[in-house]
């Protein structure tokens, strides 16, 4: 039971990264396993730097199978699976919402995610001018930043550039209100990913796309083993500043529902109203499964 209920988590996350400007680590610490969640990667990358010092005779076998046993890799790569399996089984889903629903999706997301930016405030047991203040600079630096054009999508990226979405696109895996779709929409690479895990899941996969796929997923390795470390470092000793930063960023990123729903160009349908509300109750729907 407790397997398939992180395995329905993974999907939830995985839903989340597929659309732009939604980032899986907001349902991730709506769901109250983001810290979990973290953990685990960190534990990953651990992992990662034991197996290549062994390489080079620096760690033992017994380092690693020590620590292997001090991860919680049951729970994390069930995660990992679902978030995977709705990644493969999804994507022509949320393509087909996003192109004939866009609004009401992007209004259903907004609602979630305005809703959501409560619980990292909420985690602050103390709050202090230094926690306003970086609530209030977070927000301020992410309206701006997700504000900027979004690059020219490329049908056919370089290899570097593969590797540099990758890298930075990770982001959105471990920042909650940093989409990592919306990071590769910037970059032009977003069309061009989705595209390919499309042809993939179909069984359309040629050496070219393997390799360059291949490419974006180490990408992905490398920004998780040197991002995720400094997050995990900064949760253990600054838990208050950081949440506060969480919760600016989360808000902060409305912007870009606003802009990819077309929400401010005109005021929101009675439609769209009413999916922002089923979106935040959607929150509270998934807190109570939770405890």
């Amino acid at each position: 039971m407790n397997r398939l209920k992180t395995i329905l988590q993974g999907m939830v996350m995985g839903t989340a990264e597929i659309i732009p400007g939604v980032s899986g680590s907001t349902l991730a610490l709506a769901m109250g396993i983001y810290e979990r969640f973290i953990g685990f990667l960190n534990n990953i990358s651990e992992l990662a730097k034991i197996s290549l010092l062994i390489t080079f005779n620096k760690r033992k076998v017994s380092d690693f199978k020590k620590k292997f046993k001090e991860s919680d890799m049951t729970f994390g790569l069930t995660l990992v699976g679902g978030m995977f399996l709705a990644v493969v089984l999804l994507s022509h889903i949320v393509t087909i919402l996003l192109e004939d629903y866009r609004s009401p999706t992007y209004g259903y997301f907004f609602g979630l995610v305005f809703a959501s930016a409560f619980i990292p405030w909420n985690k602050i047991e103390k709050k202090t001018l230094l926690t306003y203040g970086l609530f209030a600079f977070s927000t301020a630096m992410t309206y701006y930043l997700l504000g900027l054009t979004e690059g020219q999508d490329l049908s056919n990226p370089s290899i570097l550039l593969l590797f540099i979405g990758g890298v930075v696109g990770v982001s959105g895996l471990l920042l909650p209100g940093v989409s990592g779709s919306f990071v590769l929409l910037i970059i032009g690479i977003y069309e061009y990913i989705i595209n390919s895990v499309k042809s993939v899941s179909n069984g359309d996969l040629n050496s070219d796309l393997f390799v360059r796929i291949s490419v974006f997923i180490f990408g992905l390795a490398t920004g998780l083993i040197f991002f995720v470390r400094l997050l995990r470092y900064l949760l253990k000793n600054f838990h208050g500043p950081v949440f506060a930063v969480l919760t600016g960023i989360m808000i902060g990123s409305l912007r870009v529902l606003i802009a990819a729903g077309d929400l401010a160009n005109h005021s929101p349908s009675y439609e769209v109203i009413v999916f922002m509300i089923i979106g935040a109750c959607t929150l509270l729907v998934i807190q109570r499964l939770n405890k």
